[in-house]
């Protein structure tokens, strides 16, 4: 009978792998790439990724904010 309980367990945990294998919600980087990704057109016309144009901004502000901030911190 304990050999019998250690099939279930591997059969269990080959039917777990099986199943996360096929979803794309548990794949941390499909998520990502998701997330990232323009929601009204995710790809591109030739198919290539296209990020979100919310994100591009906000980050091209970060950058613009951080180089004001190191430019007027170091200036003698």
């Amino acid at each position: 009978m304990h050999q019998d309980h250690r099939t279930g367990r591997e059969q269990m945990s080959e039917r777990l792998r099986k199943f996360y294998d096929q979803d794309p919600e548990a794949d941390p980087a499909a998520s990502l790439k998701r997330f990232l990704a323009d929601p009204l057109r995710p790809q591109d016309d030739k198919g290539r990724f296209r990020p979100n144009s919310l994100l591009v901004l906000l980050l091209t502000f970060l950058v613009v904010a951080i180089g004001t901030f190191f430019y007027f911190s170091y200036r003698q």
